[in-house]
């Protein structure tokens, strides 16, 4: 059992759980699932919904399948996100006719909103210009036991569900981040879905919130808006998976809309959810154990964020024991590729970091007198890129991928892991490190031990590191320019297999304060590199 609240917030729940229980009469096994049919008209829709939630509020605790014609549904007004949202319930459906089809448009200001739903089916959808407001874990007050949190607008918004399943559903065009989810557990499948053209809110919009950016997948040490959050109470989440299969990430913006993303070292309840992945961020933090989240045959493609254009995964805090993958099955391309910043703009004015993905594990521990009780362990985490096709992205520095790491603390091994196998990095630009960048994070702050990533099997050809004035590039002490399609810093590397380099502008392989294991029998391969 998952029990994802506070211990403070947990005898309230349970208390409305078994009044909630008592008034429904029946468990969940006795509950048959009701159909409710829409039939193409735009108020029938909006009169279902009122239906459903009327059937809702008299004991069916859910138990409900909604099916939706093909049609053009305009789903606005005041009380429209009210209709689509769902709080405790159990095993519903939201099923249209056919994936582009049944298109739902919320018009700005609406979207739904599924909290605590067992059981959640949404298919052949299509979610056009959705957005509702909802709380973050990003907080803007940082002082401890003041804390307020930013409001962003997200389309689809899913927080402490299970086994979620999402079939053939786009959602698109929203000022907003396409999908939010955070402390979900359980079995969760994410199928021929598409999220595209999700951008931040324009300034101009009048909108409070911020958003932006096809997918959050967030394991959280805050819930979103708790104000109670504090440093030694993270929320748990185990033995989730969330499994992505021919999905499609295109056209998302993630900007971090003037919030200052370099001043916070990511921790406890001082956390910066934006400006994050414009395809798609994952988070595993708070006490995140043992969770998987993985990639199949996606592509991820034309997004823009200032730290992972396309792809951003991030572990900190009590993170253990979790895997990300993104990987192909051989016959179709897991493809990351033209991710970063516009064309024709210099990318370090916008301070971008790992245009294709940027892989970060933080877990520096703070003063304990000004953060009393927070406990750091990030270990056992595994990150793995297979059969991807890295190619055409941008970025300051790491066109293609950036990793990023802490050392482990004192007197403790490292034990995370990051993995590139039968991967290629082509046409990818930056000012330094074209294709990939593997660096330290805050090398001063402990004596531990440091990640060694491995690269196996691996192509990088055609990478351009050029360089532009210093006076653009803020926060790159230590960084040389112009040269390296891979460049370790600080961090040595396994290599292991054929790995090919071959046609980079600025050199093939540079090495500064860091050490390259070749395996018995493997080789690295060097042609027409130049600088």
């Amino acid at each position: 059992m998952h029990l994802l609240r506070k211990p403070a917030e947990l005898l309230v729940w349970l208390t409305s759980l078994l009044l909630a229980l008592s008034s429904r009469g029946s468990l969940a096994s006795d509950n048959e699932i009701k159909t409710f049919s829409v039939g193409g008209n735009n108020s029938d829709l909006i009169s279902t919904l009122e239906e459903i939630q009327e059937y809702i509020v008299n004991g069916s605790g859910g138990y409900f399948r909604l099916a939706i014609a093909n049609g053009e549904y305009y789903f606005t007004g005041p009380n429209a996100t009210a209709l689509a949202t769902f709080y405790n319930v159990s095993h519903i459906s939201i099923v249209g006719e056919e994936q582009g089809s049944t298109v739902i448009h919320g018009g700005g200001e609406a979207g739904f909103v599924f909290r605590e739903v067992n059981n959640l089916t949404l298919a052949n959808l299509t979610f056009s210009n959705c957005s509702s407001l909802q709380n973050s874990t990003t907080t803007r007050d940082r002082e401890p036991g003041n804390l307020s949190f930013v409001e962003f607008s997200s389309a689809l918004y899913i927080e402490s569900c299970s086994d979620i399943n999402v079939e053939s559903t786009t959602v698109t065009s929203s000022n907003a981040v396409g999908l939010a989810m955070f402390n979900n557990y359980g079995t969760n499948t994410f199928s021929n879905a598409v999220f595209s053209s999700n951008l931040h809110p324009p300034s101009d919009s009048g909108s409070s919130g911020y958003g932006g950016g096809g997918v959050i997948l967030e394991f959280s040490f805050c819930r979103p808006g708790y104000l109670s959050c504090n440093n030694s109470d993270p929320v748990e989440v185990s033995n989730a998976s969330f499994d992505f299969s021919d999905c499609s990430f295109t056209g998302n913006n993630a900007s971090s809309q003037g919030l200052d993303v370099f001043s916070v070292y990511p921790h406890g309840t001082e956390h910066m959810g934006f400006g994050n992945g414009g395809g798609l961020a994952v988070y595993f933090r708070g006490r995140s154990i043992n969770n998987s989240v993985t990639l199949r045959n996606c592509e991820i493609s034309y997004n823009w964020a200032e730290f992972g254009g396309g792809l951003y995964v991030d572990f900190g805090d009590e993170s253990r024991g979790n895997v990300f993958r993104h990987t192909s099955d051989g016959e179709s391309l897991s493809v990351i590729g033209l991710n970063g910043p516009f064309a024709g703009v210099n990318p370090c004015l916008t301070q971008s970091v790992g245009g294709g993905v940027m892989v970060l594990f933080y877990y520096y521990p703070p003063d304990p007198f000004l953060w009393p009780g927070y406990y750091a362990n990030v270990s056992g985490n595994v990150v793995e890129f297979s059969g991807t096709y890295i190619n055409s992205n941008g970025a300051c520095w790491g066109g293609g991928v950036s990793v990023l790491s802490s050392r482990s603390l004192p007197g403790s091994p490292q034990t995370n892991s990051v993995s590139f196998n039968n991967c290629s990095f082509e046409q990818n630009k930056a000012v330094s490190s074209a294709a990939m960048d593997i660096n330290v994070l805050r090398p001063d702050a402990s004596r531990g031990e440091l990640l060694t990533p491995t690269i196996t099997d691996c192509v990088f050809s055609n990478n351009t590191a050029y360089s532009h004035s210093s006076s653009h590039i803020p926060n790159l002490r230590g960084y040389q320019f112009g040269i390296g399609a891979l460049c370790l810093n600080s961090i040595s590397a396994n290599f292991s297999g054929r790995n090919y380099f071959s046609d980079n502008q600025g050199g093939g392989l540079v090495v500064s304060g860091a050490d390259i294991f070749v395996s018995e029998g493997s080789s690295l391969v060097f042609e027409r590199n130049n600088g």
